[in-house]
């Protein structure tokens, strides 16, 4: 039923997604519903951008948690792309009306 999984997904964003300014965003977790469940689906663009972010921003920070301590490690020196060069511009094309979620290339 998309509907409740709409009203979920809008209440978990409302309790979970903080917003911090100048495009910056923090999950406390991940909603509920997975992003692959509103594939297809009439549902509010804004709400599949949220699911696709929360899940995104609360997976790469889980697969850095230190088994037993629970530390977030830092990300590896050695990674083959740079995490913030293409942010500004993804900053500035989600913030223009009529934003859609590309999928694919």
């Amino acid at each position: 039923d998309m509907e409740r999984i709409s009203v979920l997904a809008e209440r978990e964003t409302n309790a979970f997604r903080k917003d911090l300014g100048n495009g910056n965003f923090s999950w406390q977790r991940a909603a509920s519903p997975h992003p692959h469940m509103m594939l297809g689906y009439p549902v509010d663009s804004i709400l599949k951008r949220y699911m696709a972010e929360g899940a995104s921003y609360m997976e790469e920070m889980m697969s850095r948690v230190e088994a037993g301590s629970g530390k977030l490690k830092p990300l590896p020196s050695d990674l083959p792309y740079d995490p913030a060069a293409d942010r500004a511009g993804h900053i500035e094309a989600a913030s223009k009306p009529g934003f859609r979620i590309k999928i694919g290339v």
